[in-house]
């Protein structure tokens, strides 16, 4: 999902299933949200990936990080509060 339009409260649900099942959710790059009362930090500013194991969200999130790596500094030149700072689940 890469939509500025989702907020927060459109995914946490979704996570706390994924993560009861031994997924998760993060953005498109693998880095994990905090939940916060923060009004700065309640869209979806650098995209969604979600899934089912783990390992598939190792995957896919390095699949899309060498991707997207020519295109610029996406999504890592957005100034994101609710990003959790070395929280990557893949480290290149």
């Amino acid at each position: 999902m890469l939509r500025k339009a989702s907020k927060k409260w459109d995914s946490c649900a979704g996570e706390a299933l994924l993560l009861a099942v031994g997924g998760g959710l993060t953005d498109t790059v693998g880095r994990r949200y905090k939940y916060t009362s923060d009004v700065t930090a309640v869209q979806n500013l650098c995209g969604l990936v979600s899934f089912r194991d783990m390992e598939l969200g190792r995957f896919v999130t390095r699949t899309i990080r060498e991707t997207i790596s020519p295109l610029g500094s996406y999504p890592y030149d957005v100034e994101d509060p609710s990003i959790i700072p070395d929280s990557e689940i893949c480290s290149n």
